[in-house]
């Protein structure tokens, strides 16, 4: 009888963990706030899982003016050498049109808002950061031979993604083109 609950045990964790990494999207996607992002999209295709819009959203260039005080001091304490691996929280607002932009970039997450979690990733030339916020905003995959088209609609500016955020974790929920 004990080796038998030894062998389900066993067997229990490991699907447990497999089971337990969708949990998190999942609940954002369920009770995450929805915000609206601009994007920069590159459209390749993957061979086995068809069209894609890879995207980048302007609130991955966050320039300087708008980090906390805390965190410009500690990015001043980092030798150039050092890597740049910072968690930070982005508090985002929206604009008129609906859009979130950047508000605060903080190494603490603030009381209140929508704000998501990243890390910084790199110096970019015009006077800011990239930051990384992980895989859930990397890709949206679409239906057959509909990418081209996302693609020359965020040429002209058209494009919008709808995201959901749950306490500082997001994922890509859809995207629309915006009405002319």
């Amino acid at each position: 009888m004990k080796n038998l609950i030894k062998y389900i045990l066993v067997m229990a964790i490991p699907l447990a963990v497999l089971l337990s990494s969708p949990v998190i999207p999942l609940v954002a996607l369920s009770f995450g706030q929805e915000v609206k992002l601009s994007t920069m999209p590159f459209d390749p295709r993957d061979f086995f899982r068809g069209d894609y819009v890879e995207l980048s959203f302007a609130i991955e260039e966050v320039d300087f003016d708008t980090f906390s005080k805390s965190l410009l001091s500690k990015l001043e304490q980092k030798d150039k050498y050092d890597s740049l691996e910072i968690q930070v929280y982005v508090s985002l607002e929206p604009d008129d049109e609906g859009i979130y932009n950047v508000a605060l970039v903080s190494d603490t997450p603030p009381a209140e808002g929508v704000y998501v979690r990243g890390k910084i990733e790199e110096r970019f030339r015009r006077g800011g950061l990239m930051i990384d916020y992980g895989n859930s905003l990397s890709r949206f995959y679409v239906k057959e031979n509909t990418g081209r088209e996302l693609e020359d609609a965020a040429r002209k500016g058209q494009i919008l993604a709808i995201a959901r955020v749950w306490k500082g974790f997001i994922v890509l929920d859809t995207i629309e083109i915006k009405p002319k």
